[in-house]
C-alpha cells in the first residue's frame, strides 16, 4: 500500500504542476467500488488536502438515471461522500446494438422494438450530452490546486506515520523492559 501511495505521489510530482479536478468513472449498477478503485480512492483522499476534496467527482456509468443507481455512497471514504456525481448510460453502445440488429435481419425484430431502441439510444445520447455539459460546468468551478502542496501534504503524512511507528516501537520496548 505504501509503495502504491508513493508511486501516485511521485507521478503527481513528476508529471503535473497543478490539478484542477479528479473525475472517477465507476459502474453505477454495483453497490460498491472494486477493491482496486476503493484502494485508489482511499489513497487519494488521504493524500490530498481537504481543499482538493471539493474538486473530486464521480460519473457512474451503466445507469441512465438515479432510479437505477445502486451504488452505496456510504462505502466511499468520508471525505468523498458528498462529492458531486452524475449517472449516464453509454449511448454509443446502445446505438451499436441497434445498428447490429438492423444489419442482421430487421424482419426478425418487431417494428415497435426497433423504434423503442432507436428512441432509447437517441434519448440516452441527448442525456449523455447534457451530463457532459454538467461535468464541464463543474470543472469550470474547480480551482486548480498546485501539486507541490499535495506532495508536501503527502510527505507530512509519511513523516507523521514514521513518528507514530517510532513512538509505538518505543512504547513496546518500555513495556518489555517493565515486564522484565
Amino acid at each position: 500500500d505504501n509503495e502504491h501511495k508513493a508511486a501516485i505521489a511521485s507521478a503527481i510530482k513528476e508529471h503535473f504542476t497543478t490539478i484542477d479536478a479528479i473525475i472517477i468513472l465507476a459502474n453505477g449498477t454495483l453497490a460498491r467500488l472494486g477493491a482496486a478503485t476503493q484502494f485508489t480512492l482511499t489513497t487519494i483522499s488521504t493524500m490530498f488536502p481537504n481543499s482538493l476534496a471539493k474538486n473530486i467527482a464521480f460519473i457512474f456509468t451503466m445507469v441512465s438515471d438515479s432510479m437505477i443507481f445502486n451504488f452505496d455512497k456510504s462505502s466511499l471514504p468520508v471525505q468523498l461522500r458528498e462529492a458531486k456525481f452524475w449517472c449516464t448510460n453509454n449511448p454509443f453502445a446502445q446505438w451499436s446494438k441497434y445498428q447490429q440488429l438492423l444489419a442482421q435481419n430487421p424482419q426478425t425484430v418487431e417494428d415497435d422494438t426497433l423504434e423503442e431502441m432507436n428512441e432509447s439510444a437517441h434519448h440516452n445520447y441527448m442525456k449523455a450530452l447534457k451530463t457532459l455539459s454538467q461535468v464541464f460546468q463543474f470543472l469550470d468551478t474547480c480551482k486548480e490546486q498546485p501539486t507541490k502542496v499535495i506532495y508536501e501534504f503527502y510527505m507530512r503524512i509519511i513523516e507523521m506515520q514514521a513518528v507514530k511507528s517510532n513512538v509505538e516501537a518505543r512504547i513496546l520496548q518500555i513495556e518489555n523492559m517493565c515486564n522484565e
